[in-house]
């Protein structure tokens, strides 16, 4: 029988059990580990951030700023200042991982709007003569599952500290001894290193300029391992299978022969293009998130 954390660890990388389930294993498994951190970010991300909490970056989207009239549809809006048009374009999505999934099972494949507070809206039509009625960012869903992806991201992080300092836990308990570990470790789910997307989130992780850190061999390995029991289901998606096998192939064997990571980075990032035809797919976004926690971009290892 898989430990506490071993079955939570599996549980992230099953995409058939929602990241809502998730959330609250790790709620629990936190709450007999007195890791109140752990707990009150996923009572965030279960029940939604408010006004007065700080959104993580990962929950900030880029989009198009649109208006609508008291006539039409949807227009984009013109700013004169192009630096006002860059912080308009990016929105905190507050919304609760449940909310999140329950709205991508109807609108998977269509566009949303985050709308403007009514501040702002009274600031819009003060130059435009009250003719708005109503404004915000439109953003495609597939932003949407990329901040559910890096939520699962970084609970499979956190799992994977938690074994690596020794706590594992047995039938939903914790002795006494991984209690202190915990303690002592500081394992927590510390959202603050997540990088911050400057670009545009339309499809996720894979367009828009992004911070790039340090590529670790071990992960392009671990992603290699955890990519292949999937390569039918990313067929099914959409992937070209010959393309996808060569490459991972040719990945694997730069990995085997420890190989520069500029090859190795090239080499993922020639996958990402193969894997982009998928990137709102459920295994297909996931594989792009693990892909991008390689390479140290979008959602990178906390």
């Amino acid at each position: 029988m898989p430990s506490v954390i071993e079955e939570i660890q599996k549980d992230a990388l099953d995409h058939s059990v929602p990241v809502s389930t998730l959330l609250r294993k790790v709620k629990l498994a936190a709450a007999k580990l007195g890791l109140q951190s752990v707990e009150g970010w996923v009572d965030k991300e279960l029940k939604g951030y408010t006004g007065d909490d700080d959104v993580p970056d990962y929950r900030k989207v880029t989009g198009t700023p649109m208006a609508r009239g008291v006539i039409g549809g949807f227009e984009p809006i013109q700013f004169e200042k192009a630096a006002h048009a860059k912080k308009l374009s990016v929105v905190p999505i507050g919304q609760s991982i449940p909310g999140m999934e329950g709205q991508l099972q109807t609108s998977r494949d269509q566009s949303l709007v985050f709308r403007y507070s009514p501040n702002l809206v009274d600031a819009f039509n003060k130059s435009n003569r009250g003719r708005i009625v109503q404004c915000g960012v439109k953003f495609e869903s597939a932003s949407l599952v990329a901040i559910v992806e890096a939520v699962r991201t970084l609970v499979m992080e956190w799992a994977i500290s938690m074994e690596k300092a020794g706590i594992t836990g047995t039938d939903l308990s914790f002795s006494a001894a991984e209690k202190d570990k915990a303690k002592a470790a500081e394992v927590v789910i510390n959202v603050g290193t997540i990088h911050q997307f400057s670009g545009n989130l339309a499809s996720p992780g894979v367009s828009g300029d992004v911070i790039v850190s340090t590529l670790s061999i071990d992960k392009v390995r671990d992603f290699i391992n955890q990519v292949k029991p999937h390569t039918e289901q990313l067929i099914r998606e959409g992937i070209d299978g010959a393309e996808l096998t060569a490459k991972l192939d040719a990945l694997q064997k730069s990995v085997d022969r420890n190989a520069s990571a500029s090859v190795l980075k090239k080499l993922l990032n020639e996958l990402k293009g193969t894997l982009a035809v998928a990137a709102g797919k459920v295994v297909g976004g996931g594989v792009l998130s693990l892909l991008n926690q390689a390479l140290g971009t979008g959602v990178p290892a906390v």
